[in-house]
C-alpha cells in the first residue's frame, strides 16, 4: 500500500483536532458573533442551545447570509446564520476519511464527536499543516516541486474600489470565492471574507462601507515558477490562507490552502489507485497461472 495512504490511515482525527471550541448562544447577533471570531482569531463558532450543539456559524455564513444582502449586523442572529445540521466525524476516524468527507461536502471544517457528543473541530488548515510536515519527512520532492503555474486558476473576479462591500460580498457569494480583486488606483488590492467579518464586528452594514477603504493592498505574492514548498512556507510565515500568483506585476491567479490540499490529496490518491491496480493485476496474473497449472495437471 502507498506509504502516504498507509500513514494517514493510521492518523486519527483526535490527533489533529482543536478541543477547546468557542461557542455562542443562538440569540447572539451577527455583530457579537463576528467580534467573538475576531477576538479569538478564528473563522467559525459553535452554536449551543441548552448546552446542545445545534449548528455552526462561519465567515462564509456571514458573507452569504448577511453581508451579501446588506443586512444590519444587529438584525440577524446565530440562529439565522448558522449552518445546520452539523456535519461531524468521530474522533477515531482517520485523516483520509476526514479529507474525503470534507471534499464530498465541499466544506473547510468538520465538528468532531465521540460517545459524549461534540468534542472538537478539525479544519483544512489542520490537515494541510499535517500533510505538509508528513510530506517533508518523506521528502516528497515530486509534489513540493510543483510550480504555481501548474495550478488551475479560476477566472479572476473583480470589483471597483469605490463600490460597496455589499456588492463585493454578493459577487463573492455568487462565484463561491473567498476573495475578490479590487480595481482602481495604482495598486493591486484584494478584499476577503475576513474583511467582511471585521466590518460586521464593528456593527456596520456592508452597504455603508466602500471596498477600497478595507482592501488589503500589501499583497503577498509568488511568481509562476515558485514551488508548492515555497508557497506553503510563505503562508505559514505570514499566517495567510492564500497568495497571489503574479507575473510581471500582474495578478494572474490565486492559490489558497484549499487548492494546495486538494492537489496534494488528489496526487496521493491517484498514486494509491495506480499501485492498487498494479497489485490487483499481479494477483490476477498469478491466479490465472495457478488455474492454468491446475488444468494441465500441474505439469510445466
Amino acid at each position: 500500500m502507498d506509504k502516504y495512504m498507509a500513514t494517514n490511515d493510521q492518523v486519527k482525527v483526535s490527533n489533529l483536532m482543536t478541543a477547546n471550541l468557542v461557542n455562542v448562544n443562538p440569540l447572539f447577533t451577527a455583530e457579537k458573533i463576528a467580534k467573538t471570531m475576531a477576538d479569538h482569531d478564528i473563522s467559525s463558532v459553535l452554536v449551543l442551545e441548552d448546552k446542545n450543539p445545534v449548528g455552526v456559524v462561519t465567515e462564509r455564513d456571514i458573507l452569504v447570509k448577511l453581508a451579501a444582502d446588506g443586512y444590519s449586523p444587529q438584525s440577524r442572529t446565530a440562529r439565522d446564520l448558522m449552518t445546520a445540521p452539523l456535519i461531524s466525524i468521530h474522533q477515531d476516524a482517520t485523516l483520509t476519511e476526514s479529507c474525503m468527507l470534507m471534499a464530498s461536502n465541499r466544506i473547510r471544517r468538520l465538528m468532531v464527536h465521540n460517545e459524549k457528543g461534540i468534542c472538537g473541530i478539525i479544519t483544512l488548515t489542520d490537515i494541510m499543516n499535517h500533510l505538509f510536515k508528513e510530506s517533508l519527512q518523506r521528502r516528497d520532492e515530486q509534489f513540493f516541486g510543483i510550480q504555481a503555474k501548474e495550478f488551475r486558476f479560476r477566472p479572476m473576479i473583480a470589483v471597483n474600489e469605490t463600490e460597496s462591500a455589499q456588492k463585493a460580498a454578493f459577487k463573492m457569494a455568487l462565484h463561491q470565492v473567498g476573495a475578490i480583486l479590487v480595481a482602481g488606483g495604482n495598486r493591486q488590492c484584494i478584499f476577503t471574507e475576513r474583511d467582511i467579518t471585521r466590518i460586521t464586528a464593528e456593527g456596520q452594514r456592508t452597504v455603508s462601507v466602500t471596498v477600497g477603504s478595507r482592501a488589503t493592498c500589501d499583497l503577498i505574492g509568488v511568481n509562476p515558477n515558485q514551488t508548492v514548498a515555497d508557497i506553503v512556507s510563505i503562508m505559514e510565515s505570514h499566517h495567510i490562507k492564500r497568495v497571489m500568483v503574479m507575473d510581471n506585476g500582474t495578478i494572474v491567479g490565486v492559490i489558497s490552502i484549499r487548492d494546495i490540499l486538494e492537489k496534494l490529496f488528489t496526487a496521493h490518491v491517484r498514486e494509491f489507485n495506480r499501485k492498487m491496480i498494479s497489485m490487483l493485476t499481479q494477483k490476477e496474473m498469478a491466479l490465472a497461472g495457478r488455474e492454468a497449472d491446475a488444468k494441465n495437471g500441474g505439469l510445466p
